[in-house]
């Protein structure tokens, strides 16, 4: 399965992965019109809203069509309001770039902007329609691991020097990186007994081991064994590098296990 930030979605990207009989799960893009194939027309966004509000609906689906001809891709349209506040903020920031490039903002944008789309190609039976904003949260993960990456690593900080010496530094940077990665299983596996319902944040195992990084080495180079290291470095502060539950939300381990286990 493909999701992919909203930035990266074209129509040819959509059908190359249907094409190779894979999966998509996106946003809809604002430039997308999508048919509704049941009527096959296109969708009117102010009636649907007020059709959910009627019906007190959180979500809705509804098979679609976008493009046309030997292009046409069929999918899955999954529709979710968004709170009145995140619909307000939204409409402020479109006038804000509306005013700076010289256009207005049509009554379909606006009342298209009151829900979060999202469309996808994977059977109901697979994905469950409630399910699907949900997965779609995990990419937040990718961009938590490149954050990682660059805040805790540096992988981006290079300076001027010859070819070689950078791509010394690059492929040194990415083994720190696989190592810590190692570990932060290592930890996440070993203690899922002992925290059956939470898990290890990667940021803050990654920060922690940052500050013990001579501890590594040593391991690593068998000055001291796994379970030495495990029980002087690990054990003494291991609930502080637990996820911190947040109100109202999933963890991304746990949207994993309702799809993937259930």
């Amino acid at each position: 399965m493909h999701i992919r930030d909203l930035g990266y979605i074209t129509h040819t990207y959509l059908l190359g992965v249907i094409r190779r009989k894979a999966y998509f799960l996106n946003r809809l893009h604002t430039s997308c019109r999508p048919v509704e194939l049941r009527t096959g027309k296109s969708i009117n966004w102010t009636q649907k809203h007020q059709q959910m509000i009627a019906g007190k609906q959180n979500i809705s689906e509804m098979l679609i069509s976008l493009g046309k001809g030997n292009e046409t891709i069929e999918c899955r349209l999954i529709a979710v309001p968004v709170p009145l506040q995140v619909w307000e903020e939204r409409i402020r920031k479109a006038n804000i770039q509306a005013k700076r490039q010289g256009y207005t903002l049509t009554e379909e944008y606006k009342s298209r902007a009151r829900f979060s789309l999202f469309i996808t190609n994977v059977e109901n039976d697979k994905l469950q329609t409630e399910m699907v904003a949900e997965l779609y949260r995990l990419r937040w993960q990718i961009e938590l691991m490149f954050k990682s990456w660059k805040s805790l690593f540096g992988i981006h900080k290079v300076r001027a020097v010859k070819k070689a010496r950078l791509e010394c530094q690059l492929l040194a940077r990415l083994l720190r990186i696989v190592v810590n990665w190692k570990i932060y299983r290592f930890i996440d596996s070993i203690d899922e007994q002992r925290f059956k319902d939470q898990s290890f944040s990667m940021w803050k195992v990654f920060k922690y081991l940052r500050t013990i990084a001579e501890s590594i080495r040593k391991m690593v180079t068998k000055e001291i064994n796994v379970l030495q290291w495990y029980n002087s470095y690990i054990i003494p502060i291991i609930k502080s590098l637990l996820l911190e539950p947040k109100k109202g939300k999933k963890a991304a381990f746990q949207i994993l296990n309702e799809i993937f286990r259930a």
